[in-house]
C-alpha cells in the first residue's frame, strides 16, 4: 500500500487512505529533517508516495509509543516518542463515528502498525 506525504509547518504526515491511518511526526534531528525534505523534493508534483515498507527508513528512528491510544468520536490516536526525541502520532480514521467493534478493529490496526513498522 502507498501514502501520501506532506508537510505541515515543522511536521509531516503519511496518509494510507485505503487504510485509513494517518502517521504524523515532528522530527528533532536535522538529519531526519532532511530525509523528509529530500523525499519531498525528489517526487513529482503531487506524487509524493511513500510504500508502507519505506515508512520506517522515511521516519528514520525508532518510536515509542504510550501504553494506551486515545479515542476520538471518528478517529483512534496513538502518541509516541522517536528514539530522536522528535514526537510521532499514529491515526486511524473513519468518516463516522466509531462503535465499539470499529474501535478494537482501529486498535489492533494501529497495533499491527507499531510491531510491522516501530519495533
Amino acid at each position: 500500500m502507498v501514502g501520501y506525504l506532506k508537510r505541515d509547518d515543522s511536521r509531516y504526515c503519511v496518509e494510507y487512505a485505503d487504510r485509513r491511518v494517518q502517521v504524523y511526526w515532528w522530527p528533532a534531528a536535522p538529519e531526519a529533517i532532511a530525509r523528509a525534505e529530500r523525499w519531498l523534493g525528489q517526487a513529482l508534483p503531487r506524487q509524493e508516495k511513500v510504500p508502507e515498507t519505506m515508512l520506517r527508513t522515511l521516519i528514520g528512528y525508532g518510536a515509542e509509543f504510550a501504553s494506551v491510544p486515545i479515542r476520538g468520536e471518528r478517529e483512534v490516536e496513538w502518541h509516541g516518542k522517536l528514539s530522536d526525541g522528535g514526537a510521532i502520532k499514529l491515526v486511524c480514521f473513519k468518516q463516522a463515528p466509531l462503535n465499539d467493534d470499529e474501535y478494537d478493529d482501529a486498535i489492533n490496526t494501529l497495533k499491527t502498525w507499531v510491531s510491522s513498522y516501530f519495533s
